[in-house]
């Protein structure tokens, strides 16, 4: 039915008058609802784009980059922690470190075999540049070191004594020491189960402080020539024994007899001798092979005489007998003689009852082998007249002219 008037005024619409979903973006102005229109917490992550807030829209201070990070305070901080800083909370035994496990993460470790115990010295070992190890302390050795497994490097263990826990196999070296020689056996035992020990390698055992060797007694073999010492490689006492070796051609001892007196020679073959000390010298060495012999005889003549010396030898105390390979071997024919030596004057010269002659010959004698001893001795006897040994012929003892000159043999043992 129609009706004639005005209309009604408008009314306002609610949430009821509107069917659901039936407002989509399409029908809301821009910039029409603000925080404002939101209620509190009405926005949660579902609500929000992916990747909606970005370091931009963040109102932490100070500045993000690739060595920063953002703190509970909201600001952006530098990593600088020290070793005090972090954290080990659960964990106990002050024998762990932490490791970088090679998957992004870390854990917490126990020190492995072997460890070190510094006793809060931080350089108790240093090893440097030239991978050189400094032990700032000393080098202790272990009461026993068990042995097991294989070894293939060249290796040196120190300790009292050595087991082995299991079979091993040595393809190098490795040695055995202690720190020096305390008196104890150097021992290597198994642990009370039978076990073998094969391979290329050898194991050697020593100490590593040598004891000085005090005595020589009981060692054999020779002296080499890059031995050396000052004096006399430092032998200021002691014997050295008749059974130690020395080189061929080594002086081993030597014998020697001086005549100081006086004596006189005719024409018979006699012992030179003053009746105290005869020129005699004898050698016990058996290690000598060879004898250095050397006369020297001091003699006085009258003119026209001449005095022949002989060299005289035994062996094993059998009899003596003219060595002859010492003498010359020149004449002999007749009344000649073949001498070591020989002393005469000249006919008519008075001067020659005033002076001497020194008679000197050297011989180097293989007597061969031999088991106690050798001897050689000087004889003489003169063709015709006096010879005074270890004067001259006109002896006053009241004259500027008279003198007396000693004689003497000598004999060097050589190896």
């Amino acid at each position: 039915m129609a009706v004639i008037g005005r209309p009604a005024p408008p009314s306002k619409l609610s949430s009821s008058d509107i069917a659901d979903n039936a407002i989509g973006t399409a029908h809301i102005q821009a910039n029409v609802i603000t925080h404002a229109d939101l209620a509190p917490n009405s926005v949660t992550s579902s609500e929000m784009a992916d990747d909606a807030v970005g370091i931009a829209e963040l109102s932490a201070s100070g500045t993000p980059n690739a060595t920063s990070f953002l703190r509970g305070d909201n600001s952006w901080q530098v990593v600088d922690t020290e070793g005090t800083g972090i954290k080990s909370t659960g964990e106990s035994g002050g024998n762990k470190f932490l490791r970088e496990d090679g998957d992004g993460t870390s854990s917490w470790q126990v020190a492995g075999s072997p460890s070190i115990t510094d006793n809060g010295n931080a350089t108790a070992l240093t090893i440097g540049a030239d991978e050189g190890l400094t032990i700032n302390g000393s080098l202790q050795q272990l009461t026993n070191r068990n042995l097991s497994g294989t070894y293939s490097s060249h290796e040196l263990f120190i300790a009292d004594g050595y087991t082995l826990t299991g079979n091993i196999t040595v393809n190098e070296d490795i040695v055995l020491t202690k720190l020096s020689d305390d008196g104890n056996t150097l021992t290597l035992t198994t642990d009370g189960t039978s076990r073998t020990i094969t391979g290329t390698g050898s194991i050697e055992a020593s100490t590593i402080a040598q004891t000085p060797v005090t005595s020589v007694t009981g060692m054999t073999g020779e002296l080499g020539s890059a031995v050396t010492g000052s004096p006399n490689l430092n032998l200021t006492s002691g014997t050295i024994g008749s059974t130690v070796t020395f080189p061929t051609g080594h002086i081993l001892g030597v014998q020697n007899a001086v005549m100081q007196g006086t004596q006189s020679i005719s024409t018979s073959l006699i012992d030179v001798t003053d009746g105290t000390t005869a020129l005699s010298v004898t050698s016990t060495n058996t290690n000598a092979t060879k004898f250095y012999i050397v006369a020297m005889v001091y003699c006085g003549t009258d003119n026209d005489v001449g005095t022949h010396f002989e060299l005289w030898s035994k062996i094993d105390g059998a009899s003596y007998a003219k060595l002859d390979a010492a003498h010359s071997n020149y004449g002999g024919g007749g009344s000649s003689h073949k001498d070591f030596m020989f002393a005469a004057a000249g006919d008519n010269d008075t001067w020659n009852r005033y002076t001497g002659t020194h008679c000197t010959s050297s011989y180097l004698w293989t007597p061969g082998s031999f088991s106690t001893s050798v001897s050689v001795k000087i004889r003489a006897d003169g063709y015709s007249g006096t010879t005074y040994i270890g004067r001259n012929y006109t002896h006053d003892n009241n004259s500027d002219w008279a003198h007396a000159v000693p004689s003497s043999i000598t004999m060097w043992e050589i190896k």
